[in-house]
């Protein structure tokens, strides 16, 4: 394992999803977030912003209401 892997936010989603994905990670007023699908929707808007042809380093504003989509944009 090379030094650091892992320990990015992302690594430890990841992680987590793969061990425990049913396990509620994140709760709100809205719903609960398993890790699994957390995962699947950093996954999905990831995406969107890589069609946009955003690259990892590029920096990206949120603006709205405090919800779950903050955590998944984070």
């Amino acid at each position: 394992m090379t030094p650091g892997h892992g320990s990015t936010v992302d690594g430890v989603l990841r992680r987590s999803a793969r061990r425990t994905p049913a396990r509620v990670a994140v709760e709100d007023r809205e719903r609960a977030w398993t890790y699994q699908e957390l995962d699947e929707a950093v996954s999905r808007a990831a995406g969107v912003l890589l069609d946009q042809d955003l690259t990892p380093g590029d920096r990206v504003a949120a603006y709205g209401h405090n919800s779950s989509a903050y955590l998944i944009a984070f």
